[in-house]
């Protein structure tokens, strides 16, 4: 995608890093994670209660913010086969009509996401005690996140 001009772009750059930067610490925070867990229950037999939780919530936060990566970079699964049957001005239209049937898919998802986190954000988790709020707060915001990048991404298409 081309770049954005002015404090636009300088926000983008912001929110990349971002991004960028829960994915390595959500990554990084697994494997020691599961490193640790690996080594007390095979060496000292012995296995901590919260290490599974951890983990899940790691690798919802991994993957949900993982997700703009992929779409930024355009490497999302997609079904090219059909498309590129078409011409070059149906394709174009094929292309528009996605990105417009994603952002509406992007808004359900952050409404129910919503919904989901008024009335279930504030249960426990078993093992951890932590309000299952930190479970379902990444959907939203990355669905936010992906929204941004789809109109980026509709305009482009729009303009070509």
């Amino acid at each position: 995608m081309s770049k954005p001009n002015g404090k636009l772009s300088y926000l983008g750059k912001i929110g990349i890093f971002l991004n960028d930067t829960i994915v390595k610490i959500a990554l990084f925070g697994m494997i020691c994670v599961v490193g640790l867990n690996v080594f007390t229950r095979y060496i000292l037999n012995y296995s901590f209660r919260w290490s599974g939780e951890i983990n899940i919530l790691l690798f919802t936060y991994l993957s949900f913010f993982g997700i703009p990566i992929a779409l930024r970079a355009n490497n999302h699964v997609s079904i090219t086969y059909f498309k590129s049957r078409f011409s070059k001005k149906m394709q174009k239209i094929i292309s528009v009509f996605v990105d417009i049937v994603m952002i509406m898919v992007l808004f359900y998802l952050i409404y129910y996401s919503i919904i989901v986190i008024q009335r279930l954000g504030m249960e426990p988790m078993p093992a951890t005690k932590l309000p299952k709020f930190w479970f379902y707060i990444p959907i939203p915001i990355s669905s936010g996140v992906m929204i941004i990048d789809m109109i980026i991404k509709l305009i482009k298409d729009i303009k070509e």
